[in-house]
């Protein structure tokens, strides 16, 4: 399961506070987040460059998978434009925090920005190789 799909959506691993070997693990909270955030925050300017990104991602992974999917530049691109509201591809604690809280998700909105995203040739298509991550 994608670290984003069990973070926003909370499906059973994220809520339960279960993995799917029935061993108890630690949910990824706001402090986490924010523990992360400041982790990666080298240069203290308050956000993530990319780089920076990668660093909280994989500080946050639970398992050797996310860690994976953390070091996959896609998945961060996607992460970025999924979040990043003012478009300057940095991220803010507070705009990293709306990966974990529904009530700041506009679903149709992310799923755009996911696309967009994926879209590398920007022809308003995706293609296989686009969808790969």
């Amino acid at each position: 399961k994608q670290w984003y799909q069990r973070r926003v959506h909370g499906e059973s691993q994220f809520n339960s506070g279960e993995k799917s070997n029935g061993e108890k693990m630690a949910p990824t909270t706001k402090d986490a987040i924010k523990k992360a955030f400041a982790k990666a925050d080298t240069d203290d300017n308050g956000k993530l460059s990319m780089t920076e990104l990668k660093v909280a991602m994989i500080e946050l992974a639970e398992d050797e998978e996310e860690r994976a999917q953390a070091k996959n530049e896609g998945f961060l691109e996607m992460v970025m434009m999924m979040v990043d509201g003012d478009g300057d591809k940095m991220l803010t604690c507070e705009e990293l925090l709306k990966l974990i809280d529904d009530n700041e998700v506009d679903e149709t909105e992310m799923l755009s920005k996911m696309v967009k995203a994926a879209d590398k040739d920007g022809d308003g298509f995706l293609t296989a190789a686009e969808l790969k991550l």
